[in-house]
C-alpha cells in the first residue's frame, strides 16, 4: 500500500509470483529449506513466518505451471496494456 501510495497508482503494478511450497523448496539452491528442517532458526514467509498473497495484484503468474518465456510474455503484456510500452 506504502509503495503505491509513494509512486502513485498510475506508474504502479503488482505483480504475483506464484508457485507451491515444495515447488519453491525444490528450486532453492542456497539450502534454506534443509536448514529449517535441523532446526536452524530462519524467517521464511509461509514456513516460519507469516505470508499473504497480494489481495488485488495486476497480474498473477503461476511459475509452476508457466515457462520462463510465458511469464516474460505475460509482464510485457501488461506493461503494454497499462501504457508502459509501445
Amino acid at each position: 500500500k506504502e509503495a503505491r501510495a509513494i509512486v502513485g497508482s498510475d506508474r504502479f503494478l503488482v505483480i504475483h509470483l506464484k508457485a507451491p511450497m515444495d515447488v519453491c523448496e525444490k528450486r532453492h539452491d542456497k539450502g534454506l529449506y534443509k536448514a529449517l528442517e535441523k532446526g536452524d532458526k530462519h524467517h521464511v514467509p509461509g514456513k516460519t513466518a507469516p505470508y499473504e498473497e497480494p489481495k488485488n495484484p495486476d497480474l498473477v503468474l503461476k511459475t509452476d505451471e508457466d515457462d520462463p518465456k510465458e511469464c516474460a510474455e505475460k509482464i510485457v503484456g501488461l506493461l503494454r496494456e497499462k501504457g508502459f510500452l509501445l
